[in-house]
């Protein structure tokens, strides 16, 4: 195996393949901690052989911590391998796109490393649920073993240096992944974007910034990580989230208590029905299906699913997964198909 050339086959994110508290609502749970070093530019005016440098002493200071890692250099992964890779939340769109880029992932998969990316390393944990302080733990204890072999970039005012100034300071960003199908339908979505923003916090899509809510989940997240600690980052989101967590319960509670009942809960056993017996599902289709299923997992109306299965499937029909399960490239009639064969197979058993 050549230097920083691992093999993507068989990763699979941890956080997708885990129950968790309060994923009834609760997707996921991740802490992301940017760092640099203090003697190299930042990515986007370095050379190839500070992105090689950065590579070879991250690596070895956690071989030398005895921490297991593979480790993959975005250039020796193919277009497909590295979607995936975003697909399950293990690298950012951004680093798939960066020829100099690497990922280490933790032997439990619970930890990936990306270097290269916008800053030097970025240190990311996603657990599934409501486990933001675990994963803000996980990301802080990779950062000490760093640390003792690597000097970071740090102003005694101003905190860690990063490449985005809204980064400054802690280098933190913390979110929560949340579905809110029933504050969507109400209405109540806009108000609670304009809320959040008032306590320094975002809600953006299911990949975060620049993307748009797809399945009514969304991010919620911090804004800015100056003149705050990594604890009071991960606590604000906790509040914010369980106050949200709370209106969406009621939300659900109040449309089931209204004469609406009978037809929210035929839409969405509707929407179980086709999804376990369709022949072909579009990606559009399936994440809409996926959004009742859900809800309706979680009002009671079905029985013999779990949420981890939902959020598995979140993952596995999505277009590179797909493509690795078959073996070869996909027309979009035949990854339609094959969606369709994986959605089945999930909801019948």
């Amino acid at each position: 195996m050549k230097p920083f050339e691992g093999e993507a086959q068989g990763l699979m994110a941890y956080w997708f393949e885990s129950p968790g508290e309060q994923d009834d609502i609760v997707i996921s749970s991740r802490v992301r901690l940017a760092r640099n070093f203090d003697t190299l530019y930042f990515p986007s005016m370095m050379d190839r052989s500070g992105a090689l440098e950065i590579m070879r002493t991250v690596r070895g200071v956690l071989e030398q911590a005895g921490e297991a890692y593979t480790v993959l250099s975005i250039d020796g992964l193919s277009d497909a391998d590295r979607l995936e890779l975003v697909e399950q939340h293990l690298i950012s769109p951004a680093l798939m796109k960066q020829a100099d880029g690497a990922v280490l992932i933790s032997a439990d998969k619970r930890i990936s490393i990306m270097l290269n990316e916008e800053d030097h390393i970025r240190i990311q944990c996603i657990l599934a649920g409501l486990r933001l302080k675990e994963a803000e733990s996980s990301v802080m204890e990779v950062e000490k073993h760093l640390q003792k072999g690597i000097a970071f970039a740090f102003d005694e005012k101003l905190g860690y240096l990063t490449s985005c100034p809204t980064n400054v300071g802690t280098g933190m960003r913390a979110s929560v992944m949340l579905h809110l199908p029933a504050l969507t339908a109400t209405g109540y979505i806009t108000g609670l974007l304009k809320t959040v923003g008032e306590y320094g916090l975002t809600v953006r899509g299911l990949y975060g910034e620049g993307s748009h809510a797809v399945a009514h989940i969304y991010q919620l997240s911090n804004q800015v990580t100056l003149g705050l600690s990594e604890s009071e980052i991960t606590d604000k989101i906790l509040s914010s989230a369980r106050q949200i967590i709370g209106d969406e319960r009621e939300a659900r509670r109040l449309y089931m208590a209204s004469d609406g009942r009978v037809e929210l809960e035929d839409k969405l056993m509707r929407s179980y029905g086709v999804a376990a017996n369709a022949r072909r599902l579009t990606a559009g289709e399936f994440m809409s299906l996926l959004s009742d299923i859900k809800l309706a997992l979680s009002l009671g109306l079905i029985d013999g699913l779990e949420h981890v299965t939902l959020h598995r499937l979140l993952i596995e029909a999505q277009p590179a997964s797909l493509r690795k399960r078959a073996g070869r490239d996909l027309t979009l009639y035949e990854r339609d198909v094959l969606r369709a064969d994986i959605v089945r197979g999930a909801l019948r058993h």
